[in-house]
């Protein structure tokens, strides 16, 4: 596996991978992973193609960075959870809302390209998503405790599925909406099919709130 140099990162690495990620972000969203070379990506992000080889072994490197930032990007906007079940639910409806939003291109790419991640980093993923997942799991868990397992998992698969497929909706399915807040009451509306929504501080449309400081910790 390709791997980049190690060593200590000086504050002009840590710039220019950002830089370089940002030139992906981009590329990969407008035109699709297997249409863009390195050297369009060193072009686009200021550095020659072969300088990027100084970062990252290459362009699968490169679009398993971008996975791992999405990631990291929904862990930070989720927070630590809210004790109560309805409440944490609603965070986690919101952190997808909002990262649906705010970085439509990074979601379209993390939306799109899972078939394009060569091994091993696609195992690493798919390890991130369950983890990610069971979280999800175990907050329905609480939530409608009388449902199967199946069932639970299906919703939490369709909530973010439904909240994903901004990636790929026409500009007129998204002008005129104040889209993350419908993104949060669609999803609460497709999830009272697993019963009512209760115990909960918000009511449906408060829209979506910026989540605590990023403390890693347990769902409550």
């Amino acid at each position: 596996m390709p791997s980049r140099p190690r060593g200590a990162a000086t504050a002009g690495d840590t710039g220019r991978e950002r830089a370089i990620l940002s030139a992906a972000t981009q590329l990969f969203h407008e035109r699709g992973f297997h249409q863009v070379g390195v050297d369009g990506i060193g072009e686009l992000a200021g550095i020659s193609g072969p300088a990027i080889y100084r970062h990252f072994g290459g362009k699968d490197e490169i679009l398993a960075a971008l996975f791992d930032a999405a990631i990291d990007r929904l862990l930070l906007l989720c927070g630590q959870l809210p004790h109560e079940p309805f409440d944490a639910l609603q965070r986690l409806i919101e952190a997808h809302a909002e990262f649906a939003v705010t970085d439509r291109a990074l979601l379209s790419v993390y939306a799109r390209e899972e078939r394009s991640l060569a091994e091993p980093w696609r195992r690493g993923l798919q390890r991130r998503q369950r983890q990610h997942i069971d979280r999800w799991l175990r907050v329905l868990g609480r939530c409608y405790p009388d449902r199967t397992s199946a069932e639970r998992e299906a919703a939490a698969h369709a909530a973010i599925g439904m909240v994903h497929s901004v990636a790929g909706w026409p500009r007129s399915a998204r002008e005129g909406l104040d889209l993350a807040p419908a993104l949060v009451s669609f999803v609460r509306g497709g999830l009272l099919t697993l019963g009512p929504w209760g115990g909960g501080s918000r009511g449906p449309g408060r829209g979506v709130t910026r989540a605590d400081p990023p403390l890693y910790g347990n769902d409550g």
